[in-house]
């Protein structure tokens, strides 16, 4: 497989003994005090009930915000729709 149509390989694998890594730009960050520890706790029923009611704030927050965005726009469009209108019978558009 190395002599494919007659090729030699052009640079062979660098083999990097454990403990000696070059500097190559790439870098492991190693805790300065030892060994750091994560710990879970299972969440009582006023932990689950307090973050349901945080979670249903923060989407009813955000429906308000996207409810009166599009609220919005219902009066501008109106005043838009009837100055088309308006012009359209100033120009004489919709005589006969």
């Amino acid at each position: 497989m190395v002599e494919r149509m007659g090729k030699q390989p052009q640079s062979e694998p660098e083999i990097i003994l454990p403990g000696e890594q070059p500097d190559s730009g790439i870098w492991v960050s190693r805790p300065a005090h030892g060994i750091h520890r994560i710990y879970v706790t299972r969440l009582g029923p006023l932990g689950i009930i307090f973050i349901a009611v945080v979670a249903g704030a923060i989407l009813t927050l955000i429906l308000a915000l996207l409810l009166g965005f599009f609220l919005l726009w219902i009066p501008i469009m109106t005043v838009l729709i009837a100055i088309t209108i308006i012009s359209a019978f100033m120009s004489g558009r919709f005589r006969r």
